[in-house]
């Protein structure tokens, strides 16, 4: 008989311990609430999901570093067991320099017109135009470079006959 009332109190307590572990385990929703916190805190575009544990955060962030302080910051959030971070990193807007635009339209132009003696520079929109041309090439030189929409051009040209 005591066995018996031994192994009752026996189970009685290991359910009351499994009981009391099963509920101090927190939710994945409750994980999911504390995560996004932290990552609104740090970009409010990134979304974070939450299964068993697992967190995984969405959206593009603008550089590295703010997607490793959002993989980071979500570690540290209890109950969260690992972070799958899919968020990408979003790609600079290249803006090209009207200098190089204004440059390669004039190499081309100059090219297509068998300009040769002439060099030029690019700066600010302004061309400089130096060397040697003949008074004959003078007009096509001239045209091949304003077709390339310079704000200005400072001709220093030598003007042979």
């Amino acid at each position: 008989m005591k066995l018996l009332f031994l192994r009752k109190n026996l189970m009685v307590a290991m359910l009351a311990v499994s009981t009391l572990l099963f509920a101090c385990k927190a939710s994945d929703s409750k994980i999911q609430e504390a995560a996004q916190a932290k990552t609104t805190a740090i970009d409010p575009g990134v979304t974070v999901a939450v299964n068993e544990g697992v967190a995984t955060l969405t959206g593009q962030v603008d550089d590295q570093t703010t997607q490793d302080a959002l993989a980071n910051a979500v570690k540290d959030v209890k109950g969260v067991k690992s972070v799958v971070n899919n968020t990408t990193v979003a790609s600079p807007d290249v803006q090209v320099n009207p200098d190089d635009q204004i440059r390669a339209a004039i190499e081309e132009n100059f090219l297509e017109a068998g300009v040769r003696g002439v060099d030029f520079t690019v700066a600010s929109g302004v061309v400089t135009l130096t060397g040697e041309v003949s008074r004959n090439d003078l007009t096509k030189v001239m045209q091949a470079a304003n077709e390339a929409k310079p704000k200005k051009i400072n001709n220093q040209l030598k003007i042979t006959n």
